[in-house]
């Protein structure tokens, strides 16, 4: 097995688990915060953990006591409901929702409530609904209280990944086309209709990684493909036409490859993110590394590297002062690679210059 952590550059403090059995056993699947201190974690080992991060002098990562729930199948994502209340999509096509004051974890209906594995579950505090988006190309909205689907939607296309942010929730979908929608529009028209633009990347490129990012009422778009590649710029609007403003700008970049033997090896990015505060980016691959971005000046100004143990998941917290990642196997390799890579959760405490602006290495951004 392959160790972790060999080169870990010198802007980031790291903070790793206490005990070793508190990482997962298999492959992470989703991070979710529910605060600047306290996350959980789903992975394929069919388990859902939650985390404490605890300040001080000697930061520690701990999962809490009685906070590991078994949900039977894998669960693929999960969302805050409320402190004491977690939703979950599994692979056998059921919402599942966890009660952390009992214990206790239920199936909503007796019956699938997909026709294929869930991909993508989100809370929308707004409308205090349940989305989830299913393999089977469609989206559904449901009641927390009658645990009953309030409508359905068809998507068009099996989607690859999804974020929902600033009530919108934007797809990327097979066959390279991009979606995007306000939640609200769903709730009240039953018969909603998913609107597609072609993906700003190379054709036979898919997009791996989405994410939704607004600063000063701005709204941006950010995305990653399977072909280490990145995209910021504007949603496009004849899909989301109620936008109060967007970006002036747009641009291309190359994130995680590799150079041998005057061979360019690409790597899927498999997750990104906009810092809350800070105009700085993060992209994550599966080559084992993570980069921070400034997308003004379009360069590096920072990088985590793990000697080429992928990173699944990563995520900010609310207020950014910190990044939640796990490194583990991207089955890339097939399963016969499953048992190189070690599973582990870990988080970064962000020092203020990798984010400021002027502190930036000599790395600009290549525009396709």
């Amino acid at each position: 097995m392959i160790s972790l952590f060999d080169s870990i550059d010198n802007y980031h403090d790291h903070i790793r688990c206490t005990s070793p059995s508190d990482n997962p056993k298999d492959s992470v699947s989703c991070l979710s915060w529910l605060n600047d201190s306290i996350f959980a974690c789903s992975s394929w080992d069919s388990t859902i953990r939650i985390y404490q991060v605890n300040a001080g002098l000697n930061p520690s990562l701990t999962q809490e006591s009685g906070s590991r729930y078994i949900t039977e199948d894998p669960c693929l994502s999960l969302a805050w409901i409320s402190p004491s209340q977690i939703i979950a999509g599994c692979v056998d096509n059921r919402l599942k929702l966890i009660d952390r004051e009992t214990g206790n974890i239920t199936s909503f209906e007796e019956r699938p409530n997909h026709d294929d594995a869930i991909s993508a579950v989100y809370w929308s505090d707004e409308l205090r609904v349940i989305i989830s988006v299913s393999y089977d190309k469609s989206l559904k909205l449901w009641d927390i209280r009658s645990q009953k689907p309030l409508s359905t939607l068809r998507l068009g296309g099996k989607p690859i990944c999804s974020d929902f942010n600033y009530s919108t929730l934007a797809l990327a979908l097979h066959s390279e086309k991009i979606a995007m929608f306000r939640i609200s529009e769903v709730h009240q028209n039953l018969n909603s209709k998913v609107f597609q633009v072609k993906s700003p990347f190379l054709q036979n490129e898919n997009v791996t990684a989405i994410s939704l990012f607004k600063h000063d009422s701005v709204l941006g778009l950010s995305l990653g493909s399977e072909c280490g590649r990145g995209y910021i710029g504007n949603p496009p609007q004849d899909l989301i036409n109620t936008a109060p403003r967007f970006l002036k700008d747009r641009f291309y970049y190359i994130s995680h490859y590799s150079e041998e033997s005057s061979m360019k090896i690409v790597y899927p990015i498999t997750a990104l993110g906009m810092h809350p505060t800070f105009k700085t980016l993060f992209t994550a691959g599966s080559n084992g590394q993570v980069h921070f971005w400034n997308y003004e000046s379009k360069k590096r100004c920072g990088s985590m590297l793990f000697k080429g143990n992928p990173v699944t998941r990563a995520k900010f917290n609310p207020s950014g002062a910190m990044i939640a990642y796990a490194n583990g196997y991207d089955y890339s390799q097939g399963i016969q690679g499953s048992h190189l890579y070690e599973n582990r959760i870990g988080v970064y405490v962000l020092k203020p210059e990798i984010l400021a602006p002027e502190n930036i290495e000599r790395s600009p951004i290549r525009r396709r």
